[in-house]
């Protein structure tokens, strides 16, 4: 879908935070290729060959910026990513001007979590399968977005951890 000076957030980690100021653009990796830790790369490539394969026309993840309709679906993703952590992070504003189509983030996560290779293949295509102009269906949904993103504020914020692990 285009847009057109639509307000999306995103979310990121203090450590990643380069230069960041209101006005700045942020820019769209053109190739994305550490996710880190082995749960998120084997995701990664297994939503990567789908996609090639049967959903050539959708954006990669590996070059796209990720975000988020709203401040509550971004705490939202914080709480689902960091539960037993405390986490710092900031949260832009954006105005975004080019692509975008919305994902449901549980079927990501589910096609990294579950053990059975037909369950996570079946995740990894409806992650697909689903996506669209629209996210009012989806518990956290997240943005695939290409286009030019303008900062419009910058804020920096502390998660708290839902879970605390009893020692």
């Amino acid at each position: 879908m285009n847009v057109e000076n639509v307000l999306v957030y995103k979310v990121i980690s203090l450590n990643k935070v380069k230069e960041l100021k209101v006005g700045g653009v942020i820019p769209i990796p053109t190739e994305r290729d550490n996710y880190g830790v082995p749960i998120k790369i084997d995701a990664e490539e297994l939503l990567e060959n789908i996609r090639k394969k049967s959903y050539e026309n959708l954006p990669s993840r590996k070059s796209v910026l990720f975000v988020f309709p709203s401040e509550v679906v971004a705490s939202d993703w914080m709480d689902l990513m960091y539960p037993r952590d405390d986490y710092d992070y900031v949260l832009c504003t954006l105005r975004i001007t080019g692509e975008i189509i919305w994902c449901d983030q549980d079927n990501y996560t589910n096609a990294g979590q579950f053990v059975n290779p037909l369950e996570k293949q079946n995740c990894a295509i409806k992650y697909w399968d689903t996506a669209g102009d629209t996210y009012d269906t989806f518990e956290t949904p997240e943005g695939l977005f290409r286009g030019k993103a303008v900062i419009e504020r910058i804020e920096e914020k502390h998660h708290i951890a839902l879970v605390k692990d009893k020692i």
